[in-house]
């Protein structure tokens, strides 16, 4: 297994873009302009605002471009809720009036509609700074990622670890468990574990580790996570699991 690792965080060679607007066609636009600038990647798009707000509580992205009149959940709301988890937003938006009441929030940049890709890339370049601001040092490492040679054949496959929802031991092999799939890995569990617990991965369980990027809701037995997966915790994991979340989501 090789290894490649990044802060838990972001990582400047990639940094990972939502945008929410309920207009299909600004949404796609916008897209375009992203994906065409070096360094930035979109990795969540939707014209629900409450499907963007879920995929910023799981840490899914690092910087946010909402519109601001959405049906459900406004864009300054979002904006406001978002920045919690420490992710810059960028609002795009048909209303220069408003601007002045997103800069009284925590917003790194207006841009006005209908827009260019100039301007994308100068409010882009604006959160970028605010992200090394928020995590200072931990934007000059490489994306993270494992090669494991799948479990009953010889072939190999890269993942990406900000990929991976969690773990388990199954007999003499590991499952990774990521957004697309499920993936048989010869190895064992806590070799596995060793490399992945520097990163953001947590044991709950002898059998199972979670992603703390992707925790939703915690009970006394179980875990959940944002794609609505429960896993188990151990009776002697729980204190020091709901310790750690405590820690992680206060700091």
């Amino acid at each position: 297994m090789y290894m490649s690792w990044k802060s838990p965080y972001f990582s400047i060679d990639m940094i990972r873009i939502g945008i929410v607007d309920d207009e299909k066609n600004a949404l796609d636009v916008l897209q375009e302009f992203v994906n065409a600038i070096p360094g930035f990647e979109v990795k969540f798009a939707s014209t629900d605002p409450l499907k963007m707000l879920n995929a910023c509580e799981s840490k899914m992205i690092d910087v946010l471009i909402s519109d601001i009149k959405m049906p459900g959940l406004d864009g300054v709301v979002l904006s406001e809720l978002s920045y919690r988890q420490k992710i810059p937003v960028i609002i795009c938006s048909a209303y220069p009036n408003r601007a002045f009441e997103c800069i009284q929030t925590q917003v790194v940049g207006f841009i006005k509609k209908p827009t260019s890709k100039l301007c994308v890339y100068l409010a882009l370049e604006k959160a970028k700074d605010r992200l090394e601001l928020i995590f200072p040092g931990k934007g000059n490492l490489e994306n993270p990622y494992i090669m494991v040679s799948k479990f009953g054949n010889n072939s190999l496959q890269k993942i990406m670890v900000d990929d991976i929802l969690y773990v388990e031991q199954k007999n003499n092999y590991a499952l990774i468990h990521t957004w697309q799939d499920s993936i048989n890995y010869r190895t064992t569990f806590s070799r596995l574990l060793d490399s992945l617990e520097s990163h953001s991965f947590w044991k709950t369980h002898k059998s199972y580790a979670f992603n703390i990027r992707y925790f939703s809701k915690l009970e006394l037995k179980h875990i959940h996570l944002s794609n609505g997966k429960i896993i188990p915790i151990g009776r002697t994991f729980i204190d020091e699991i709901r310790r750690r979340i405590e820690e992680y989501f206060n700091d």
